[in-house]
């Protein structure tokens, strides 16, 4: 059986921010837009890091307009190309403990998509395995 590629199960294209963006404007973002997470690029849309909803736990009770998501981001980022499989993209998943991979160009600078450990699970359950 042929391998499943990223691109066949990735959500194209991602909710983002900037690095200046405050925590306050990155709760709404990520409440707004029913995700667990946000990709932090720079004005170029090159990719900076990933602010999850984990992140901002942290934060509650604090001044969120004291913080920016540059602050407080993940990186580097874990990313996978979209011609990477499915399999590789979970072991990614695994091995650095993370809920979501942004899936990027060749330079992993681009940003593609992103998929997530919910992305892999339907598949698998679409699988039968």
């Amino acid at each position: 059986m042929e391998e499943l590629l990223v691109k066949e199960i990735m959500t194209r294209g991602a909710v983002t921010c900037n690095p200046e963006m405050t925590l306050t404007e990155v709760a709404r973002l990520l409440s707004d837009a029913d995700v667990s997470a946000i990709v932090v690029v720079d004005r170029q849309g090159r990719l900076q890091g990933i602010v999850s909803q984990f992140d901002l736990l942290g934060y509650l009770g604090k001044d969120l307009d004291a913080v920016t998501a540059g602050e407080i981001m993940t990186a580097p980022v874990v990313s996978v190309l979209p011609d990477d499989t499915v399999r590789h993209a979970a072991d990614g998943m695994r091995k650095h403990r993370v809920h979501r991979l942004v899936v990027t160009d060749e330079e992993k600078t681009r940003v593609l998509g992103v998929v997530s450990a919910t992305d892999v699970i339907h598949t698998m359950r679409g699988l039968g395995v």
